[in-house]
């Protein structure tokens, strides 16, 4: 087979495109941590003069007097581990990346509110759900099946190990999340233009693809040479070896997708219909895994009456864009937020990330 192609993280969720740090507690003055920082904002001591980090200004020291700051918090060889030495380089190291999480939840509770909108636990649990489910099926399959839970959380768990992210950070973005998603889903409209765009989409030429997903580059080799016998069945291979249980149990099949569907990664896509049927393509690397994929058939451009999937269109619309709608919204939520940061290390750190360049 050909050389591996690759292609960015596609199909990983929001929560992860943000977060990149792994550090549980952002506020050593406040001993304030990830995974509660969601319930109560924390309130700046009394009389204090809390320091704006997009002003410029020099930071303010952080209280001598603030409780447990110095404390003991391990002995290695004799030699004492203090808590506030600990919590500095986690700060410089973790503290912007979750303090930007935090900002951002805590600006989309007050967008929610003001809308008159609520998330419960439900909804959070269906973001998490949903989370996992992208990370074991990032294609979409013709039939979705029951979301196993266990695969779920080990490649969860891997993705986080080697991102180093937290389990608390983790659960904060899917709390986010779910506001964001909320938010989205109550401004999203659609004109006429949009939807005719959409119909246009979604009735041309499309193609009914196979695959077999695997985690490493010498699985797909070994998949490839396993297809390359003269009595290979794709569907067989893709029920024994892939590692999507959405599609492996149909024997590897795909939604049928249009050459611009974007809900397919753009890679995916120009392979396919470069591909005649029954033709069988190089490994890809899209986002986590490889893929194996073997075109089935083409179609030509369907036409159907535009008022009968009007219905159906505004569905796959909204499915599409939601994603990216969060996305932008929590870019535009971070940058307008007012930020005060008491804790001098903190600041510089936030200063250093968001400093604009000299022209």
């Amino acid at each position: 087979m050909s050389p591996v192609h690759t292609t960015s993280s596609w199909g990983v969720p929001l929560v992860l495109l943000g977060l990149l740090h792994g550090c549980s507690t952002i506020r050593p003055n406040e001993g304030i941590t990830v995974g509660r920082a969601w319930e109560e904002p924390p309130s700046p001591p009394a009389g204090a003069r809390p320091h704006t980090a997009a002003s410029g200004s020099e930071p303010k020291p952080a209280s001598a007097s603030s409780p447990g700051t110095g404390a003991v918090i391990a002995v290695v060889d004799g030699h004492d581990i203090t808590r506030d030495r600990l919590i500095e380089l986690l700060i410089r190291g973790h503290g912007v990346g979750v303090l930007e999480q935090i900002i951002v939840l805590e600006a989309a509770q007050r967008e929610a509110a003001t809308r008159g909108l609520k998330v419960g636990e439900a909804e959070v649990s269906a973001e998490y759900d949903g989370a996992l489910r992208r990370l074991l099926s990032p294609l979409p399959a013709e039939e979705e099946g029951p979301l196993n839970r266990e695969e779920g959380e080990r490649v969860l768990e891997r993705i986080l190990s080697s991102r180093n992210i937290s389990r608390a950070e983790y659960v904060l973005g899917m709390r986010r999340n779910a506001y964001l998603r909320k938010i989205v889903a109550h401004e999203m409209h659609f004109t006429e233009e949009q939807l005719k765009a959409e119909y246009g989409r979604a009735y041309g030429e499309r193609v009914k693809v196979r695959h077999i997903q695997v985690a490493t580059l010498a699985e797909a080799e070994r998949v490839g040479k396993l297809l390359a016998a003269d009595d290979a069945d794709f569907a067989e291979v893709a029920r024994r070896y892939s590692a999507n249980p959405n599609t492996a149990a149909a024997g590897g099949v795909l939604r049928i997708f249009a050459r611009d569907d974007e809900d397919v990664p753009a890679l995916m896509r120009t392979t396919a219909f470069a591909l005649e049927p029954g033709r069988i393509s190089a490994p890809l690397r899209i986002g986590e895994w490889y893929h194996v994929l073997k075109v089935e058939e083409r179609y030509p451009p369907e036409r159907s009456a535009f008022a009968e999937v009007r219905a159906e269109l505004e569905k796959q619309l909204r499915e599409r864009l939601t994603e990216p709608a969060m996305q932008q919204l929590h870019q535009t939520l971070l940058q307008q937020a007012q930020v005060e940061i008491l804790d001098p290390v903190l600041a510089e750190e936030y200063q250093r990330k968001h400093r604009q360049p000299t022209p």
